[in-house]
């Protein structure tokens, strides 16, 4: 009993499970990662064999997106285990709104809104700390998007220019 009452050990399990989802995501980013990274490395061989400043250019503007995105990642999955013991709550009102064992009591007690308004308060708080973190990625990531596109555009162009003399 002593596991069930124990909050740090119901977050850890809690993680596990909800980290199903999570093994199957690593494996199909781990794909993405390697067919991007083949991509990368064949056209940065291939600028590198006529024009090794574009090459270079071209790693470092790829590097900056590369970093966001996984400090990104990274917060993300960390938010994820920092806020489990609200999901949990929140988890825990829903069941008992919505599952038949509860249900004569919520109705007896006349407990319907009550535990309506704790299961909206929680996930109302997740999801603000979550925009936070979001809107606060989504800036740097632009950022970062902007800077990309411009470089490559202006590499794009020199690369074109350089087809049409010849």
């Amino acid at each position: 009993l002593q596991y069930f009452e124990n909050n740090a050990m119901q977050d850890a399990i809690n993680v596990a499970l909800k980290s199903d989802f999570a093994v199957t995501r690593c494996y199909l980013v781990t794909v993405d990662i390697v067919c991007g990274f083949v991509k990368f490395l064949s056209l940065a061989v291939v600028l590198f064999g006529y024009y090794p400043l574009v090459a270079l250019a071209y790693l470092l503007l790829t590097l900056p997106d590369i970093l966001v995105t996984a400090s990104k990642n990274k917060q993300m999955d960390q938010f994820s285990i920092d806020s489990m013991p609200k999901t949990r709550k929140k988890d825990y009102y829903y069941s008992i709104l919505t599952e038949k064992k509860y249900a004569k009591d919520i109705r007896v007690w006349n407990l319907f809104d009550i535990f309506r308004g704790r299961f909206n308060s929680t996930w109302k708080e997740i999801l603000k700390e979550r925009e936070i973190l979001f809107v606060h990625n989504l800036r740097i990531q632009l950022f970062t998007v902007l800077i990309s596109i411009v470089g490559y555009g202006g590499l794009f162009a020199f690369l074109i220019w350089k087809t049409g003399t010849g």
